[in-house]
């Protein structure tokens, strides 16, 4: 019989194995999911990449908004550039700005600053001469009330500094008449415009009752600086002042750089992670008596929160000079709330029946830092004060304690008058009357008001943790 021939084709394969009828398109199939494959890798890698760099732009941005000042700083300690922010040639850009219908008083702030800037100011002549309140032409000639500042460098008279030379002609004048100094810090005004509201209502509120001619020093960054001389000019227009004051204006940059080497040991054994107080320039009190800080002639100081308000006058607040003990080189009022009561847990578990962190009028309650009242003098001559600015005694006694704090200067203060109280003259609470109560219900109800209450009439009050002043 004739068999019909095999229709089915046989393929030959380099292998000598029948081929399957799918093979080739297997093949193209792998081929196209492999550039599929590598095409997905190369996008999701892409994809990846400008996401990391959306976030390293987004971190960088967020820090230059939060503050200028930590680019530039690096920066400059780096030499890529050098300061020149407050040279003469630069006023005309970095000093303006004084607010509509100013221009006049605008060119003569500049110019006043540049000569200020081209040589050391004579606090005792013209530019101490600042009446805020009535027209100065008798002794000025110039017929109209006027506002003056002065912008104290170090580094142009170093030399001076360094051997205890006074910057600006030591005492001889400036004492005449502005004995009496105030140090406010005020950074970030530009980016924090409740800053600039609680400033205006804290200067205001000195300035309104003061019976005393004040030299105000301001530690600022740049935008801070120009809003202080738009609201002290304002405060001038409206007459607010009865009396004299001037004022100084102190780079925050440079002063963090000048007091760095005093505290920042003091500071790493103390702070917490809350990054605010990182800054150096929240120890300032601690290291403020070290000569080149401030000029010679500044022997006693008040430094202030800027979210305070007097209810009387400052004149009443200096005379606790006079009542400070042997061993006081500060005065300070108490926290008003159990902040170290919380702080010193452990040590009180540990302890039954001590005093640390317990309320006033006996116990060791621990400080708000909102008011002080610093005696340089003292500070530098006291001994025992030295023996604390060790990191040998921090080291003990916050191990002994273990405390760890979060707040500045406060911290360091309240630790210190666990073991030397005599330091510290305490400030009756009327002068720093803190409204902030954000610990009564964080487990301490039943103990807050030992600590908050105050019954005598209120000189200060202290708007603390964003608490409205309602007064």
């Amino acid at each position: 019989m004739h068999q019909r021939p095999n229709k089915t084709k046989s393929t030959s394969h380099p292998s000598g194995s029948k081929g399957k009828p799918n093979e080739r398109p297997s093949q193209q199939q792998s081929k196209m999911l492999f550039r599929r494959s590598v095409g997905k890798s190369i996008a999701s890698w892409l994809y990846s990449f400008t996401q990391l760099f959306v976030i390293i732009g987004i971190f960088v941005a967020l820090v230059y908004v939060y503050d200028k000042r930590i680019l530039y700083g690096f920066a400059r300690e780096a030499g890529w550039i050098h300061s020149v922010r407050n040279s003469p040639q630069n006023l005309d850009n970095n000093l303006s700005g004084l607010g509509p219908g100013k221009e006049g008083q605008e060119n003569k702030k500049v110019q006043g600053l540049k000569e200020a800037l081209a040589e050391p100011p004579d606090l005792g002549k013209e530019n101490m001469n600042i009446s805020p309140t009535q027209s100065v032409g008798e002794e000025t000639g110039k017929g109209d009330e006027q506002l003056e500042n002065i912008l104290y460098h170090k580094k142009i008279n170093e030399d001076k500094l360094e051997t205890g030379e006074d910057y600006e002609k030591d005492k001889s004048e400036d004492g005449n008449m502005f004995t009496h100094h105030v140090l406010q810090v005020l950074t970030n005004s530009h980016t924090k415009p409740h800053l600039k509201t609680r400033f205006d209502v804290c200067i205001r509120s000195i300035l309104r009752q003061s019976s005393l001619n004040l030299h105000f020093f301001f530690v600022v960054d740049k935008p801070s600086q120009e809003f202080i001389m738009e609201a002290l000019q304002d405060t001038t227009d409206d007459g607010i002042s009865k009396s004299k004051f001037q004022f100084t204006f102190l780079n925050i940059d440079d002063l963090g750089h000048d007091l760095a080497p005093y505290v920042t040991d003091l500071q790493t054994k103390l702070s917490g992670t809350h990054p605010y107080y990182r800054d150096t320039i929240f120890y300032l009190s601690l290291g403020i008596h070290h000569r080149g800080i401030l000029p010679s002639y500044v022997k006693q100081i008040v430094i202030l929160d800027t979210d305070l308000k007097f209810m009387n006058d400052i004149k009443l607040l200096f005379e606790f000079f006079n009542d400070f003990a042997d061993d006081n080189v500060m005065a300070i009022a108490h926290e008003q709330q159990p902040v170290y009561r919380h702080l010193f847990s452990l040590y009180r578990s540990q302890n039954k029946g001590t005093i640390v962190g317990d309320p006033p009028p006996n116990g060791l309650t621990g400080f708000n830092s909102g008011v002080m009242l610093i005696d340089i003098e003292r500070m530098r001559k006291s001994k025992l004060y030295k023996e604390v600015l060790t990191t040998e005694f921090i080291d003990k006694y916050a191990n002994k304690y273990h405390f760890k704090g979060h707040l500045g200067d406060q911290d360091f203060f309240s630790l210190v008058s666990m073991e030397r109280n005599e330091l510290f003259y305490i400030l009756p609470c009327s002068w720093n009357k803190q409204l902030c109560i954000w610990w009564k219900d964080k487990g301490y109800k039943d103990v807050f008001d030992l600590y908050f209450n105050c019954p005598d009439p209120i000189h200060v009050y202290h708007g603390n943790c964003n608490t409205n002043i309602p007064y």
